[in-house]
């Protein structure tokens, strides 16, 4: 297994080269492509990625801990395939389409800026998580804990109430009308 310590890592193609079963502590990837790689059992422990493509990596087993993903393109990733020991994240305005969070328990986690067009949560714990500025259009939230989720400045987002647990989450007046779509109710202002 390969180990690398707070290494700066610009403007790497690692779909060219196999970086399989390794440890990253304390690295930086800048402009880093990991599109359509295997980083499965790879383990990421206090990394930082800014502005990186892993569109299509398959992350089976993968870990990521105390990791930040800035401006990352991560298209189609399925994150519950992720070693689930110490699991946390953040993401600031990434482009995280399609991707699936189901059954995880990431609680107190930021999507902050982000585009999370049709991604799937079902079943996930996001206690306490920010989508602060976040476009959650067609994203599934089904059986999800939102408990004191904050949405005060996301948009096109759909949420049944009735499916999903809301305690204390944060709404804007503006976005209402997201929670009561699926009952048929119309407004007049």
């Amino acid at each position: 297994m390969k180990y690398f310590d707070e290494v700066i890592f610009d403007a790497e193609n690692f779909t060219k080269e196999l970086i399989g079963e390794s440890i990253f502590d304390d690295c930086s990837f800048t402009q880093c492509d990991f599109s359509n790689l295997d980083l499965s059992n790879d383990k990421f422990i206090n990394c930082s990625f800014s502005e990186c493509n892993f569109s299509n990596a398959c992350l089976q087993n993968t870990s990521f801990q105390k990791v930040t993903f800035k401006e990352c393109k991560m298209l189609g990733l399925r994150f519950e395939d992720c070693n689930t020991i110490g699991l946390s994240f953040e993401f600031k305005a990434c482009y995280l389409e399609h991707a699936s969070f189901y059954k995880l328990k990431i609680k107190n986690t930021a999507f902050n800026d982000c585009l999370l067009k049709g991604t799937d949560f079902t079943e996930t714990d996001l206690t306490k998580a920010s989508f602060t500025g976040s476009d959650l259009e067609g994203v599934t939230f089904d059986k999800t804990n939102l408990s004191h989720a904050d949405f005060s400045e996301a948009k096109n987002f759909s949420i049944n109430p009735m499916n999903n647990r809301l305690k204390g989450a944060v709404f804007s007046q503006d976005s209402l009308l997201n929670l009561l779509g699926d009952f048929g109710i119309k407004i007049r202002t």
